[in-house]
Protein backbone atom coordinates (compact mmCIF):
# COMPACT_ATOMS: atom_id res chain seq x y z
CA UNK A 1 0.00 0.00 0.00
CA UNK A 2 1.14 3.53 -1.18
CA UNK A 3 1.75 6.47 1.31
CA UNK A 4 -1.36 7.99 -0.64
CA UNK A 5 -3.45 5.15 0.01
CA UNK A 6 -2.42 5.37 3.27
CA UNK A 7 -3.47 8.85 3.99
CA UNK A 8 -6.72 8.22 2.63
CA UNK A 9 -7.49 4.87 4.44
CA UNK A 10 -6.40 6.89 7.82
CA UNK A 11 -8.35 9.73 6.72
CA UNK A 12 -11.72 7.68 6.16
CA UNK A 13 -10.83 6.05 9.83
CA UNK A 14 -10.85 9.68 11.36
CA UNK A 15 -13.68 10.74 9.40
CA UNK A 16 -15.42 7.37 11.27
CA UNK A 17 -13.99 8.05 14.55
CA UNK A 18 -15.43 11.71 14.68
CA UNK A 19 -18.90 10.45 13.51
CA UNK A 20 -18.78 7.70 16.46
CA UNK A 21 -17.93 10.98 18.52
CA UNK A 22 -20.50 12.99 17.05
CA UNK A 23 -22.96 10.07 17.85
CA UNK A 24 -22.11 9.67 21.61
CA UNK A 25 -22.21 13.19 22.00
CA UNK A 26 -25.40 13.27 21.22
CA UNK A 27 -26.10 10.21 23.14
CA UNK A 28 -25.49 11.79 26.41
CA UNK A 29 -27.50 15.37 25.62
CA UNK A 30 -30.40 13.50 24.93
CA UNK A 31 -29.65 11.67 28.56
CA UNK A 32 -29.23 14.71 30.13
CA UNK A 33 -32.62 15.73 28.66
CA UNK A 34 -34.29 13.14 29.51
CA UNK A 35 -33.20 13.51 33.12
CA UNK A 36 -33.58 17.49 32.55
CA UNK A 37 -37.36 16.77 31.68
CA UNK A 38 -38.01 14.57 34.05
CA UNK A 39 -36.65 16.97 37.23
CA UNK A 40 -38.60 20.01 35.29
CA UNK A 41 -35.29 21.73 34.62
CA UNK A 42 -36.56 22.58 31.36
CA UNK A 43 -34.23 25.76 31.46
CA UNK A 44 -31.05 23.89 32.09
CA UNK A 45 -32.19 22.61 28.13
CA UNK A 46 -31.52 26.21 26.49
CA UNK A 47 -28.07 25.47 28.16
CA UNK A 48 -27.41 22.28 26.20
CA UNK A 49 -28.25 24.36 22.76
CA UNK A 50 -31.92 22.69 22.29
CA UNK A 51 -34.51 25.26 20.93
CA UNK A 52 -37.47 26.55 22.35
CA UNK A 53 -39.59 24.93 19.73
CA UNK A 54 -37.56 21.53 20.77
CA UNK A 55 -37.78 21.71 23.84
CA UNK A 56 -41.81 22.31 23.52
CA UNK A 57 -41.70 19.25 21.52
CA UNK A 58 -39.88 17.26 23.96
CA UNK A 59 -41.97 18.48 26.38
CA UNK A 60 -44.76 17.68 24.55
CA UNK A 61 -44.15 13.77 24.52
CA UNK A 62 -43.09 13.68 27.96
CA UNK A 63 -46.39 15.17 28.73
CA UNK A 64 -48.12 12.57 26.55
CA UNK A 65 -46.57 9.70 28.17
CA UNK A 66 -43.63 9.41 26.22
CA UNK A 67 -39.69 9.59 27.47
CA UNK A 68 -38.83 12.55 25.12
CA UNK A 69 -36.08 10.93 24.13
CA UNK A 70 -37.07 7.10 23.61
CA UNK A 71 -35.31 3.96 23.74
CA UNK A 72 -35.10 3.59 20.07
CA UNK A 73 -33.69 6.84 19.40
CA UNK A 74 -30.51 5.48 21.65
CA UNK A 75 -30.85 2.09 20.15
CA UNK A 76 -30.44 3.36 16.58
CA UNK A 77 -27.42 5.36 17.36
CA UNK A 78 -25.94 2.31 19.29
CA UNK A 79 -26.32 0.15 16.04
CA UNK A 80 -24.91 2.85 13.97
CA UNK A 81 -21.86 3.58 16.18
CA UNK A 82 -21.35 -0.85 16.08
CA UNK A 83 -21.31 -0.54 12.09
CA UNK A 84 -19.18 2.53 12.07
CA UNK A 85 -16.46 0.42 14.49
CA UNK A 86 -17.08 -2.30 12.15
CA UNK A 87 -15.74 -0.31 9.27
CA UNK A 88 -12.75 0.91 11.45
CA UNK A 89 -11.86 -2.21 12.07
CA UNK A 90 -11.85 -3.32 8.19
CA UNK A 91 -10.51 -0.30 7.38
CA UNK A 92 -7.32 -1.04 9.84
CA UNK A 93 -7.44 -4.54 8.30
CA UNK A 94 -6.87 -3.36 5.15
CA UNK A 95 -3.90 -1.30 6.20
CA UNK A 96 -2.27 -3.87 8.35
CA UNK A 97 -2.77 -6.51 4.97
Amino acid sequence: MGTGERLELMGRIKSFQREIMRIKRAQWLMQLANHALKAGGEASLKGFGFSEEHIAQLRTRMISGQCPFGMSTFRRNQEMIVRLQKEIDSLVNIGLA
